[in-house]
């Protein structure tokens, strides 16, 4: 709540689950790489928490199956582990501006763990989209169902994108997949969708993390602040209205103090 909290950039360099037993295998997995996602997508979509960057833990090592990339010195080759997958699909296929969304989806709760709280309301699917000048638009899903395929529909808001999308996924057979034994088990898959349109549905994996990167026929508007009123107050003082006046927002668009949304 400082007045200088805007001002403080954050930096996030370790991140992840350990586990107790069972060795480094039980973090590099298709779970460690999705969960990665899962806090990854958290931060942008609160870019009140002003986090400036977030590193993989190790990105490139020889000596820790906790790596990113494996490094065989013997051979001089080195290949990917599932989180390095999820960290290379959301790094290199994002798009620069963040699009609000919306999403309706089952939820499940989980128990407490730690200092972890009791959480009784989590959305099996999480949605996080972002376009850029020209029109192209990605809408990344996280599909948190242990066992299940989840079938969404998706409707786009003043945007129009081609029949043709292309589609990327990290996923595996299990949860506990991992790519130590076989290098291909956890991968980064291309396909790619015949059918998009403003409304349109997909079938999203379970355990998964899905890019859909469309292309558009009309570039989305973003919106855009042209003033407020008043545009002072003398603190402190007692409840006022601020009337935020703009273009192009929707019906999900919010107005954050303090990175507390206000209505």
């Amino acid at each position: 709540n400082s007045s200088r909290a805007g001002q403080i950039e954050l930096v996030v360099t370790e991140y992840g689950i350990l586990p107790l037993s069972g060795g480094m295998r039980d973090y590099s997995n298709l779970a460690g790489s999705l969960y990665d996602a899962d806090l990854l997508m958290a931060i942008l979509q609160h870019p009140e928490l002003n986090v400036t960057l977030a590193t993989a833990w190790t990105l490139h090592d020889s000596s820790t199956e906790l790596a990113a990339v494996h490094f065989d010195w013997a051979t001089n080759s080195r290949w990917a582990r599932p989180q390095y997958h999820a960290l290379e699909l959301m790094r290199n296929y994002l798009a620069p501006k963040l699009l609000g969304t919306s999403v309706t989806s089952p939820t499940f709760g989980t128990a407490q763990v730690g200092n972890v709280a009791y959480t009784p309301s989590i959305p099996i699917l999480g949605a996080l989209a972002s376009t850029n000048e020209a029109g192209r638009l990605t809408l990344l899903v996280l599909n948190r169902d242990l066992s299940n395929a989840i079938t969404a529909s998706t409707r786009f808001l003043s945007y129009t994108p081609q029949s043709s999308a292309t589609v990327r996924t990290v996923t595996g057979p299990a949860m506990g997949a991992n790519n130590e034994d076989n290098h291909s088990t956890v991968v980064l898959t291309t396909t790619t969708l015949s059918s998009a349109s403003a409304m349109f549905s997909y079938t999203f994996p379970a355990h998964s993390l899905t890019l859909i990167e469309f292309q558009g026929t009309s570039v989305p508007s973003l919106p855009s602040l042209s003033g407020i009123s008043p545009t002072s107050t003398t603190a402190p003082g007692s409840a006022f209205t601020l009337t935020v006046n703009g273009t192009n927002f929707d019906t999900s668009a919010q107005v954050k103090w303090n990175g507390a949304a206000r209505s």
